[in-house]
């Protein structure tokens, strides 16, 4: 599985996610592999785990940034690709044109033309007012062979060795 498909995985785990807050974002990924049979690499749940673990974060970012725009109005899969892609640039250290234009390319397989210009817009808004932002960022995660470290991920493993 490539980068572009495990984002499309974590897209469809976050989609998932807000619509099952009550459920913790280990048990979205564990009900995705089991019931659903998807595949869901390290890549995936890593990013997927960091855009819930900051949810409140990026939301916010994400309001300051819509302009006319309620959050509470936006579309669930907007908010999704946009959680995503923030979280990848704020937390993993990808360049931002990299996040922002796997966004776009998510964004066009599932969005019609206004809702892409709209996700680019916010998303390029949110990268211009992030001071200092690389000061936040955690290590790389390089790729399917390494180990994905934050608190999904981990509880993750705890699971599944038992």
């Amino acid at each position: 599985m490539n980068r572009r498909e495990a984002r499309g995985i974590a897209l469809e785990l976050l989609f998932e996610y807000d619509f099952n807050r009550d459920k913790k974002p280990e048990q979205i990924i564990v009900d995705a592999i089991e019931w659903r049979e998807i595949k869901v690499n390290q890549f995936a749940k890593y990013i997927f785990g960091l855009a819930a673990e900051h949810m409140q974060e990026i939301d916010t970012m994400i309001s300051e940034k819509a302009a006319n725009w309620r959050f509470d109005r936006m579309s669930r899969l907007a908010k999704a690709i946009m959680r995503l892609c923030i979280a990848e640039i704020v937390y993993t250290g990808t360049p931002d044109s990299v996040a922002i234009n796997e966004a776009v390319e998510l964004a066009k397989d599932y969005d019609d033309e206004k809702g892409v210009s709209f996700i680019n817009g916010v998303l390029g808004g949110v990268v211009r007012a992030l001071p200092n932002y690389q000061s936040r960022q955690v290590e790389v995660f390089e790729d399917d062979d390494g180990e994905a470290e934050n608190e999904i991920t981990e509880d993750i493993k705890e699971d599944t060795d038992e």
